[in-house]
């Protein structure tokens, strides 16, 4: 065709503007349909989703929100929506006003529709989001999975492969689903899968698009593993060892828990190598295996924590010479020539992006890699001299070297949990290491898995955390069933089968069971389930009693309310020390049984979700039933705890004591009260004068009390009398001598402010050595059991932090520092433990449980200055009030007594 003389003079980038024009005034108005057998989409011309129609439910859940259906985010940050779309064939054709074109190939799949990028044709784009439906749904917005969905219908965006990043916002009222890609990983090829189905069906519509596009489908006897009961089991997370499974065993077993996680510092010397620690597993791989046979032949599924992201600092990929592939976070340029020795290394330009930039930090943060050399610094400078300054060489068993100018100086990326650095993923470093650590848990097995580490990893974390997450998991045979993690990002969520734990809290464990309930209900959102975890049971320290029961009953009432597992963190022997702990696992087993089994209604549960709101559990006799509580405080009765609630109308008195035992007398009418234990059996109350006596132990105790007012029995148990607080005080000298530990009178060394005579080791000591022989043994009567603080007079007299050791039995069992406090050490003080020079005595206790009212104890040396200048020992206190500081006059006077 010829072309009319007035087109030929115009200009042909005027002349495809006009074209252009021409063919968008003829399908603005148009409507491109694709679609299977749930969902009908409907594209506009206008560049807009005109429908996103669910066929299930006949509903169109498109929101009138004015937003393109796809979009690009310039390098300037410049956002330009797509202005113009056509349909030819399965090929989406988009175009961004004058910028330029983009092109999405469309298949219609009966599990998914699925758009992948073909070509973008537009220059300095950041980010592109080439599918972007706003939706009406808004009541759940996971903008993790990249869904929207309410009790009726959920659409989700998958991702199909890691350069493609979906996501879901929820606007003011609408929820905007978007795939989105990156100049960093490229755009052609991002692809995503749209799923929508009834929200009854959601879960299953997933996992099949998941399997028919390529995507983890793990399941477990033919259920996803989301869905699976072993999914909604709590677990055990602790320091099992060859020595102590049996144990962890007995107390996973007694808590009905369904796993039980092995800390990765147990088995595992370091991250990067997984070399074997010997001394929890002295027979290697085959201990390990010995050990997960076991925690499987008695019921429960075996899990391993892992970190799998990071390397050790002491591990062979960073000393004696870092490995190359450990990821550089900032780097800057050495100024000028440095030696071996110098501790100030200058720089070109600022340090910026290095840690401690924006302040003081520990000492674990301030290390930098100059060539095959670790240095530590004390401090850096941004201003004029730019450096690091109080710099230590040679760290970490690296080599001092001379470094000339120009050199660069990297900032590794740094973990302080470890500590380690951090492993670039776009090395084989990841590969290799991976590998390493896939054969062991696939010769021992591994049914559990914990990524840790995941807030570690170089930015941006939906790209890198599922990266690591997926290359340690493809390698594992047979898959683990339950799955979790520090962080779950979209392409991980189909491996994770629950997610949502916070690290242990020891203060204010109610609020920190609050803030697991708030991510646990984020991660519904996403629908993924969620557990209430870590949670920490810890033992009573210095003035703090340590966990109570009425903390556990909140973390377990949460539980039961959402019908989320939970978690137990805590090495077994802590567990141990808190002389509640063997009641707290019968209270853990009651509410375990119960939720497994689903023996409450919802509307019974309802009530329990209310935040900060105390309940516990209860046996009338007949059925379960859940109490709301009040705390009653200002009873001057030792260690007790007092809840007061109503059931029936009758008043319930939940009461315990929180450390050894004594008993209460309280002005009750003795036909109007019965007392009961956790699981409704009556109990004998002693009666006496119009008076009951209850028995005040570390157990859970309920005094039912009918026709009485709470403030009645409340102003009963205020009044109430109670004694057994235990102070006993005695001398050193009177402890049975094994070896070189002597008396003061033996070696010819008076000490003038001593109590009584005084013991001492007579030798050098070097620290690390175990000195069996060599020990002063005590053993007490007490006239109570529970649990007793030692305190010991001391004094080093060349001062410092020394100290001795103290154990409940032989030289290997149950150590525990005595003395370690160091603002005192020359001068006579009272001391339980410390934790070093600039430490006040009594910072911390060594305690102790009573059995059979009997306390059996040694102790040993640990540290000291040699000869006759090793730490002595005056005298000893033991005793049942935690919040007692023994003194100089207590201890004459009982002494004088």
């Amino acid at each position: 065709m010829k072309v009319p003389n007035f087109l030929a003079k115009l200009s042909s980038s005027f002349l495809f503007a006009i074209i252009v024009s021409i063919i968008t005034s003829n399908c603005h108005s148009a409507t491109f349909i694709v679609e299977n057998g749930q969902l009908r989409l409907g594209f506009g011309g206008d560049g807009k989703i005109r429908e996103i129609f669910g066929k299930s439910l006949g509903e169109d859940y498109s929101a009138a929100v004015d937003i393109p259906v796809a979009s690009i985010t310039l390098l300037d940050g410049k956002r330009v929506g797509a202005t113009w779309a056509i349909l030819e064939g399965n090929v989406l054709k988009l175009r961004f006003d004058s910028y330029g074109s983009a092109s999405l190939k469309i298949e219609s799949k009966p599990e998914a529709i699925i758009a992948e990028v073909l070509s973008l044709d537009v220059e300095n784009v950041a980010q592109l989001s080439f599918l972007q439906f706003p939706v009406r749904i808004t009541e759940n917005v996971g903008n993790i999975l990249a869904t929207a969905w309410d009790k009726e219908f959920g659409i989700v965006f998958l991702g199909l492969n890691l350069k493609t990043h979906p996501t879901a916002i929820k606007l003011k009222d609408a929820a905007l689903l978007q795939a989105n890609g990156y100049r960093q990983f490229g755009f052609v090829g991002c692809s995503v899968a749209i799923v929508g189905a009834p929200t009854s069906q959601l879960r299953m519509a997933i996992y099949r698009a998941a399997k028919a596009t390529g995507l983890p489908a793990p399941e477990f006897n033919g259920k996803p593993i989301h869905l699976t009961e072993e999914n909604r089991r709590s677990y055990l997370f602790t320091n099992v060892t060859e020595a102590n499974v049996e144990k962890c065993i007995k107390y996973a077993k007694e808590m009905n828990f369904g796993q039980i996680m092995i800390f990765q510092w147990i088995w595992a010397k370091t991250s990067g190598h997984f070399e074997f620690n010997t001394s929890a597993y002295p027979n290697g791989i085959d201990g390990l295996k010995t050990v997960a046979s076991k925690i499987r032949a008695a019921g429960l599924k075996v899990g391993f924590h892992v970190w799998a992201s990071k390397v050790h600092k002491n591990d062979k990929y960073c000393t004696p010479i870092p490995d190359g592939r450990l990821w550089k976070k900032a780097k800057v340029t050495l100024a000028k020539d440095i030696d071996e020795n110098d501790d100030t290394i200058l720089t070109k330009e600022p340090p910026i992006g290095f840690y401690g930039e924006k302040g003081d930090i520990a000492e674990v943060w301030r290390d930098i890699q100059i060539g095959d050399e670790i240095v530590t610094y004390k401090w850096l400078s941004l201003k004029p001299p730019y450096g690091f300054f109080g710099c230590k060489r040679g760290a970490n068993g690296t080599r001092p070297s001379a470094h000339k100018a120009g050199k660069v100086i990297y900032q590794l990326g740094i973990d302080d949990c470890c500590p380690g650095y951090i492993i670039d993923q776009e090395t084989d470093l990841i590969d290799e290491m991976h590998e390493r650590l896939a054969k062991i848990l696939n010769a021992v097995g591994c049914d559990m898995i914990y990524f840790d580490g995941g807030e570690d990893v170089p930015p941006p974390i939906w790209h890198y955390v599922p990266k690591f997450e997926l290359s340690l998991w493809h390698r594992l045979e047979p898959k683990p069933i339950v799955v979790q993690g520090t962080i779950v990002q979209h392409h991980s969520w189909h491996i994770f089968s629950r997610n949502s734990t916070v690290d242990i809290r020891k203060e204010r464990s109610k609020e920190h069971v609050d803030n697991s309930v708030k991510y646990m209900l984020r991660m519904r959102e996403n629908l993924l389930p969620g557990e209430l975890g870590w949670f920490g049971i810890f033992p009573p320290q210095g003035k703090e009693v340590g966990t109570q029961f009425d903390e556990v009953d909140y973390l377990c009432c949460k539980s039961l309310a959402y019908d989320a597992p939970f978690s137990i963190e805590m090495p077994i022997e802590m567990l141990e020390k808190n002389p509640l702990f063997p009641s707290m696992v019968r209270q853990i087993r009651i509410y375990e049984t119960l939720r497994l089994k689903r023996y409450f209604k919802p509307q019974e549960l309802e009530p329990l979700k209310e935040p900060q709101v105390d309940f516990t559990i209860f046996n009338d006799g007949k059925r379960w039933r859940l109490i709301k509580l009040r705390q009653v405080n200002g009873i001057n009765v030792g260690d007790f705890r007092l809840f007061i609630g109503k059931i029936d109308g009758k008043v319930v008195a939940y009461f315990w004591n929180a450390i050894g035992e004594s008993e209460i007398e309280l002005k009750l009418p003795q036909i109007k009260c019965h007392l009961v234990d956790d699981f409704g059996k009556t109990l004998k109350i002693w009666r006496k004068d119009g008076t009951i006596i209850l028995p005040l132990e570390p157990v859970r105790r309920f005094l039912v009390c009918e026709g009485l007012s709470e403030r009645i029995i409340e102003d009963a148990f205020k009044s109430g009398q109670s004694k057994r607080i235990v102070k006993i005080f005695i001398q050193a000298e009177s402890g049975k001598l094994s070896g070189r530990m002597k008396l003061g009178k033996e070696i010819g060394v008076i000490e003038p402010m001593a109590l009584g005579d005084f013991v001492t080791f007579v030798g050098d000591i070097r620290v690390g050595e175990k000195y069996d022989g060599d020990f002063a043994e005590y053993e007490v009567e007490v006239p109570v059991n529970g649990v007793y603080a030692i305190w010991a007079r001391l004094r080093y007299p060349k001062g410092g932090d020394m100290s001795f050791w103290l154990s409940a039995g032989s030289v290997t069992e149950n150590w525990q520092i005595l003395g370690n406090s160091g603002s005192e050490g020359d001068r006579w003080h009272w001391d339980s433990q410390g934790y070093g020079l600039a430490c006040k005595p009594g910072t911390r206790s060594v305690l102790l449980k009573a059995v059979k009212k009997r306390i059996k104890f040694r102790i040993y040396p640990r540290e000291g200055s040699g000869g006759l200048h090793n730490p002595r020992l005056d005298a000893i206190c033991i005793t049942n009030d935690l919040t007692y500081v023994p003194n100089d006059e207590d201890a004459k006077a009982m002494r004088a007594n």
